[in-house]
């Protein structure tokens, strides 16, 4: 079956890997002219090989669609641009993709917004609790004065009944 770009179409060139097939490259140059892309296709360098640009121009001029300028992109790699691979058990990525240290980003940055949310609500709960202290202090003071206040009265009416028994003793 001939290859089939994004959009459907049967493609009019034969691809890379049909060119130059990984298994059959000889001799040491060979070999470094040619490189194995993210998505496992074979591409080879054209400078390596002494073709010119016009002749590129040429092919690329009879093909309606640029094959290789074409994202292919599978069902489930809609919105990624690069696959994410997990690394091996004694492999360890050095460099994550892109789209994934978009991803850490943005939960790093909710992350701060949830603690910067958590310590405003800390410091709300803390000045209600003080001003809660406080009014209780208050609450308190007023209710000992108003103790101290009946007292008085109380005392004041017992000297006036002392001084009414006084005075009517006297009369």
């Amino acid at each position: 079956m001939a290859p089939v770009s994004t959009l459907g179409m049967k493609r009019s060139a034969p691809s890379d890997q049909d060119e130059h097939p990984v298994g059959r490259c000889k001799g040491a140059s060979s070999h470094q002219a040619h490189k194995i892309t993210s998505k496992g296709k074979e591409v080879a360098n054209p400078e390596d090989h002494g073709v010119h640009e016009a002749n590129e121009h040429k092919r690329r001029r009879h093909l309606a669609i640029d094959i290789n300028k074409v994202p292919h992109k599978e069902y489930n790699d809609l919105d990624n641009p690069l696959p994410f691979v997990a690394p091996t058990v004694g492999c360890r990525c050095s460099q994550l993709p892109h789209w994934l240290l978009s991803l850490v980003r943005k939960k790093q940055a909710l992350e701060n917004k949830i603690l910067e949310l958590a310590e405003q609500r800390l410091r709300w709960a803390t000045e209600d609790l003080t001003e809660e202290m406080e009014l209780k202090k208050i609450r308190l003071e007023n209710e000992k004065m108003r103790v101290v206040n009946n007292r008085l009265l109380l005392q004041v009416k017992r000297k006036e009944l002392e001084l009414n028994i006084v005075r009517a003793k006297r009369i």
